[in-house]
């Protein structure tokens, strides 16, 4: 990646980049359409706005290490105005066609990376089942703290523990749930196919929430498990579908998917999330189940049981993913526009 920041600098040495020109930058291995805010030209004590005006060095955020360069302050196309940044010309390179090849061939170079981790991650046949099987009990970020990914609210690349309060409000009850590396990846690539590529997750999905946790529920009973066992997985499954079906349209949607959440509730104002939305954001609202637990007044032990199952229920997900992953889908400019606004 060096080599390749190397030759981009030869290429726009001296570049006559203004505020407002439209550009390509590197933010960590990938590079992302980008527009110039400002700039700071070397040694200069001053920026310059997108009206040519200059504007005290003090308070334009302008690193030290840039006083005595020319740098750029870019915003990404689609990110949120907090990682709009500084950069200097090894990070920057000129819009066109075969800059734009570059960067949808790291794109590329990179999703083919992720997936031959994944093949190296994928759970091998166990010969045992049952509550006896070896389980993995957490797992590393699967994000990279250069990307918005790590950072952003909505991808679980790092769990949080938070305490709830359970009787006594000075008992804390530490609630995690440990997700896997395979579903992380998922969720990753989600953020960023709905937040980058501007994609929806094509619905009704094949295999919806209540076809999942059905399928779970089958599950366990052909294991015959212990009525005790059966009645604690009926009990969470019904209590995955109520979250689910209330928390969606209020924290498990990017704004992308809102217009494509309220022609839904036009065509059917009661329509029942978990039989049209699907894997991915069930998996959204485990990152946010925490939190929800937290809130509640549920005893230790419940609280015990109903991770436990939590726990069982995102194993079984990462062993059948092949069956429940959806595809996702290009709207329309139409939409696009309308979601922006």
């Amino acid at each position: 990646m060096e080599a390749k920041a190397e030759d981009v600098e030869e290429k726009i040495s001296g570049s006559t980049l203004r505020p407002n020109d439209r550009v390509l930058a590197y933010h960590g291995p990938l590079i992302y359409e980008a527009k110039v805010l400002k700039i700071h030209e070397d040694n200069k004590s001053f920026v310059e706005d997108h009206e040519g005006k200059h504007e005290s060095i003090e308070g334009s955020g302008l690193p030290d290490a840039y006083m005595g360069v020319r740098a750029y302050l870019v915003h990404y196309r689609g990110w949120k105005s907090k990682w709009d940044e500084w950069v200097t010309n090894n990070r920057i390179l000129e819009w066109n066609e075969t800059n734009i090849k570059k960067s949808r061939e790291l794109k590329q170079r990179l999703k083919e990376e992720k997936e031959q981790q994944r093949e190296k991650l994928k759970p091998k046949p166990k010969s045992e089942s049952g509550p006896g099987r070896k389980r993995a009990t957490s797992v590393e970020s699967a994000g990279a703290n250069s990307t918005p990914a790590a950072a952003t609210p909505a991808i679980p690349t790092q769990q949080k523990r938070r305490k709830a309060d359970v009787g006594d409000k000075s008992r804390g009850y530490e609630v995690a749930i440990n997700i896997r590396k395979e579903l992380k990846y998922l969720l990753v690539d989600d953020w960023e196919f709905v937040t980058k590529e501007r994609k929806v997750i094509d619905v009704p999905a094949a295999k919806p929430v209540s076809t999942i946790i059905a399928d779970y529920c089958n599950y366990k009973k052909a294991q015959k498990a212990s009525r005790a066992s059966l009645d604690a997985v009926d009990e969470v499954a019904t209590g995955l579908i109520v979250y689910f079906n209330k928390s969606l349209g209020i924290m498990l949607l990017y704004k992308l998917e809102r217009l494509q959440y309220f022609n839904l509730l036009k065509k059917n104002p009661d329509f029942t999330p978990s039989d049209i939305y699907g894997l991915e954001h069930l998996l959204r609202l485990f990152v946010s189940l925490p939190g929800l637990i937290s809130q509640t007044t549920m005893d230790p032990t419940s609280i015990n049981v109903l991770l436990a199952q939590c726990k069982d229920f995102l194993d079984y997900i990462t062993d059948n993913l092949a069956l429940y992953t959806n595809e996702y889908v290009n709207v329309s400019p139409a939409y696009d526009s309308l979601a922006r606004s």
